[in-house]
């Protein structure tokens, strides 16, 4: 099997510049990087050795990783950003699960993290309904055979760039379960990852609740005013001190009937949000 690292960025401007990154990421096998340009510089293409590059006029995490998706060649496919520092052994700790997991078409990993916004550290278990919403995008890796014998991608509303700033890994992952797909979490660490200012993460504030509110509708419309109350109940400590607990329910059902609303009236297709 061949690992292939897709990499989302924005501005690379030339080849120095993107042979810096990969060696500040330790990338040592295959990677594609789609590369979105919102400054005023030159759309460019690249494609020498292991590395490929596409360039497009677009922002947009979520059309990023589709984008990857469908250019991707390797066999075992890895969601990375361009903060990630990868282990020296991380192709070899993602190849040995899988061949430990015959029958797995995900698995996710641990990255370390350091600042404010640290990711909980995973023990090895089979992704339920529950732990699906504990994942975040750059733990997970996949088959690419199951995802080319299957309609599933990032929905396009959501994520970093999108209308709705977050949850765009947990829908996939939901999309998935859905479909009866194997997920396994495996409590290996195979990279590290320093976090900076957040690209969306400006606190709890009435529009972050506002696209949680969405993402648990698009998880699901029939239990989705469970999964706000509960959210609201267990996140309770961490956003006390900058909203109230009524409020975070109030704009998390705003958040779900006003994404219903916009999805009906715009007839937008799921995985796709070109017609926006």
């Amino acid at each position: 099997m061949d690992i292939e690292v897709l990499l989302s960025t924005m501005n690379l401007r030339n080849k120095e510049e993107l042979i810096k990154l990969i060696r500040k990421m330790n990338i040592k096998t295959n990677v594609l990087i789609i590369n979105q340009i919102t400054e005023k510089i030159p759309i460019w293409n690249y494609e020498e050795g292991n590395i490929r590059l596409y360039s497009y006029l677009e922002k947009g995490l979520s059309k990023s990783r589709n984008k990857a998706l469908d250019k991707a060649k390797g066999e075992i496919l890895v969601f990375a950003d361009d903060d990630i520092q990868y282990r020296d052994n991380y192709a070899e700790t993602i190849l040995n699960a899988y061949n430990n997991k015959k029958d797995a078409d995900i698995i996710a990993f641990n990255i370390e993290t350091v600042g404010d916004r640290k990711a909980r550290k995973q023990k090895s278990h089979k992704i339920n309904w529950i732990t699906a919403m504990q994942i975040q995008s750059t733990q997970i890796t996949l088959r690419k055979n199951f995802i080319d014998n299957i309609n599933i991608r990032f929905n396009e509303l959501f994520g970093s760039g999108s209308i709705y700033t977050m949850g765009e890994e947990n829908i996939f992952l939901y999309d998935c379960l859905k479909e009866k797909r194997k997920l396994y979490c495996i409590d290996k660490d195979i990279g590290k990852v320093i976090h900076k200012k957040s690209n969306w993460f400006k606190g709890y504030t009435n529009n972050f609740f506002i696209s949680e509110g969405a993402v648990f509708y698009e998880i699901s419309k029939k239990f989705y005013i469970i999964l706000i109350i509960q959210y609201a109940i267990r996140k309770r400590k961490l956003y006390k001190t900058e909203n109230s607990f009524i409020n975070s329910i109030k704009y998390m059902l705003k958040g779900a009937t006003s994404y219903a609303r916009y999805k009906k009236l715009r007839g937008i297709s799921k995985y796709n949000s070109s017609n926006i």
